[in-house]
């Protein structure tokens, strides 16, 4: 059975061209959210779906088989935009990514 690891959202950084070549797969909503499951494709073929925890699926996404084809979602949308990342709630507070930090003279801890 073929195999999905790989998620290009809204099909970012692949040539419109492919994509639209691309077989589609059609998802529900609950689909949408999980990140290990079985679908058919346009072409027939059962593939295993095995996303990262926390990947949700949203309409145009296009998901890399790896046998190097690609298939595109098609899903409902709820009329806004998706995010592809856990969700976060603010709380106000500023967070910055982690930088490499070496201790020595100017070391503020």
């Amino acid at each position: 059975m073929p195999i999905v690891n790989k998620l290009f959202p809204h099909g970012q950084g692949l040539a419109p061209a492919l994509v639209k070549r691309a077989a589609t797969v059609e998802l529900d909503a609950a689909s949408c959210k999980l990140n290990r499951f079985e679908a058919t494709d346009s072409l027939g073929r059962l593939l295993s779906v095995d996303l990262p925890e926390g990947s949700q699926l949203c309409d145009g996404d296009v998901l890399l088989v790896d046998d190097g084809s690609m298939v595109r979602v098609i899903a409902p949308e709820a009329g806004h935009h998706h995010e592809h990342a856990p969700a976060r709630k603010s709380i106000g507070i500023k967070v910055s990514a982690a930088e490499p930090h070496v201790h020595g003279p100017h070391c503020k801890h």
